[in-house]
Parts: C-alpha cells; sequence; structure tokens
C-alpha cells in the first residue's frame, strides 16, 4: 500500500552528518512534501538554513572563544593566545577528526592543513578544561529543555565525551544556569521551526547546537525511565 506523506502525522526527518548532496536533496523532497501537508520534524527549510557547528555562535555569549577559519596564520593567532586549543570540522559528528593541540609543530599544521584542503573552512575553540567533568547533551523539544541531561565523561584520559568516542553516559538534572541557557537557544529553535535539538554545554559553555540527529535520548530513558521523545509527539 503507498501512503502519502501528509498522510502520517509526522515525519521525523533524522540522519546523522554528514549534510552531503543527498543530504540537502532528501529535504528539498521534504520540503516539496511539507508544501503539499506534510508535518515535517525538524522544518527542512531550517535544516537547510542551519550549520551545527555554525549556528552555535548565534549565541556567542554563552560561548568560549571561537572562530571558524581556513587560514594557517589564522590558527597560528588564536593558538598564541591559549594553551590549549580544540580543532574541529564543521560537518564532523561523534568527535570524528576533532583534536586538541598545546603547540603547534609542523605535525599539527599537517592536520591543519588536510582539514582545509580548498580553502575548508573548521573551528577553533579555547579549549575547556571542564569537560572532564562531562560534555552535557541537552534536549530541547518544542522549544523547552527536558529537565535532565546526559553527561558523557571522557574515558581512558581522552578529551572527547561523545558517546562514539568512548565516553560513559550519566543522566544528570539540569543546572539553573543550563535552564536559563537552554529556554534562551530554545525560544529561538521554536521560532525556526526546530522542535527537537541537543545541545551540548561543557562547564558554563555553549559548545554546539545539534539540529540533524541529536542523540541522548535513548541513555536519558534507560537512566531514568523517563522518555524525552515523548514530549515531542504530545499532541497539543
Amino acid at each position: 500500500e503507498i501512503k502519502l506523506l501528509k498522510d502520517f502525522n509526522y515525519i521525523f526527518m533524522r540522519k546523522d552528518p554528514p549534510v552531503d548532496e543527498d543530504y540537502m536533496n532528501a529535504l528539498h523532497i521534504l520540503s516539496q512534501a511539507e508544501s503539499e501537508g506534510a508535518n515535517i520534524l525538524n522544518r527542512p527549510s531550517a535544516l537547510m538554513k542551519f550549520n551545527e557547528k555554525i549556528f552555535a555562535l548565534q549565541f556567542a555569549d554563552w560561548m568560549a572563544d571561537t572562530s571558524v577559519i581556513c587560514k594557517e596564520e589564522d590558527f597560528k593567532l588564536f593558538k598564541e593566545k591559549y594553551s590549549n586549543v580544540i580543532l574541529k570540522p564543521l560537518n564532523g559528528m561523534g568527535g570524528q577528526s576533532v583534536y586538541k593541540f598545546h603547540e603547534i609543530t609542523s605535525n599539527e599544521l599537517e592536520v591543519f592543513d588536510d582539514l582545509t584542503q580548498n580553502n575548508r573552512q573548521v573551528m577553533l575553540q579555547k579549549f575547556i578544561p571542564e569537560i572532564i567533568e562531562g560534555d552535557y547533551r541537552i534536549l530541547i523539544i518544542n522549544g523547552q529543555p527536558f529537565h535532565k541531561a546526559l553527561a558523557r565523561i571522557p574515558q581512558d584520559g581522552s578529551f572527547l565525551g561523545n558517546l562514539a568516542a568512548g565516553g560513559k553516559g550519566e543522566c544528570r538534572s539540569l543546572t539553573e544556569h543550563q535552564r536559563i541557557m537552554s529556554e534562551e537557544i530554545g525560544s529561538f529553535l521554536v521560532k525556526n521551526k526546530i522542535f527537537f535539538a541537543g545541545i551540548d554545554v561543557i562547564g558554563s559553555y555553549l559548545t554546539e547546537i545539534n539540529i540533524t540527529s541529536p542523540t541522548g535520548a535513548r541513555e536519558i530513558f534507560e537512566q531514568s525511565g523517563e522518555n524525552p521523545i515523548q514530549l515531542l509527539f504530545t499532541e497539543d
């Protein structure tokens, strides 16, 4: 039996990065379905508009020092300001191709040059030592933060908390600071038809806003018995 997309209550667009040509083509198709009455989460036009890494810069006041660059001299200038920096591609996920540098030698420059081939942009961030306490994934659903977060704690000397990179997930209640930050971001998200997102917070700092395929809900449910996704599909 063939069923039209508009006949479903929801179409949940969920695909892991990279946001490549195939991903964009899928969004174009879903945009057409949306114009015919389909209910798409998150809205295809919003997924086209916002890069997950760069998106967070709309809330730069909540972030540690961050730059998006492609030139080697800018890499060196940024590193001069800090003892340790994080370098990551704009379309990665799960801690892939994320590097921590405490100096710049030929090895570090080789990594940088490899990530910035053909003037490809990368992101630099001041390293946040509080990562040892956890990289918090906070789910924002229909503009509101879920009251439980997943603290992803690096293991075995790693600086990465991502579960895909070996981090250990612990369900914890939101702090007041996290709630205030999340509500401000959530208000912007829902105005742009982004109903399901996951922000990453280390210490007091926002690092990313994930809108294509946020993880953490399963782990929160398994540890707390509360299912965040139920809120996403609750009828008004």
